[in-house]
């Protein structure tokens, strides 16, 4: 009976160690994320511009988020992002992280106008 009481005792243990294993790992990946920003502009339909730094594991949707909290954004529903690259608009994809896409340091989003639709 004592053995089992021991091996109940020694069990956790092993769990903690397991947990301080993952634990920095995981805030190393944070600080990365911290590290690794891209400062970038939005320009909404009114011409107002402001800046964001958003991590290029985030995706358009969640800057697409930023922008309908904001003052300058939120009163548009139905808008598409879009950024000029090499002399043409490229429309983003809302789910593709932004290291996926066309975008660079200090470049600016601009808000499109997309109608609404039947679906």
């Amino acid at each position: 009976t004592n053995a089992a009481k021991n091996e109940t005792k020694e069990a956790p243990p092993k769990a903690d160690a397991e947990e301080e294993e993952k634990s920095p790992k995981a805030d190393a990946e944070t600080d990365e994320d911290k590290n690794d920003t891209i400062p970038i502009f939005v320009q909404c339909l009114s011409g107002a511009q402001f800046k964001l730094t958003v991590a290029p594991t985030e995706t358009v949707m969640e800057i697409r988020q930023i922008i309908s909290e904001s003052v300058e954004g939120c009163y548009v529903t139905s808008f598409n992002l879009v950024v000029e690259v090499d002399g043409s608009t490229v429309v983003l994809d809302d789910y593709a992280e932004i290291r996926e896409q066309p975008i660079k340091a200090d470049c600016t989003l601009k808000m499109s106008f997309n109608k609404y639709d039947d679906k």
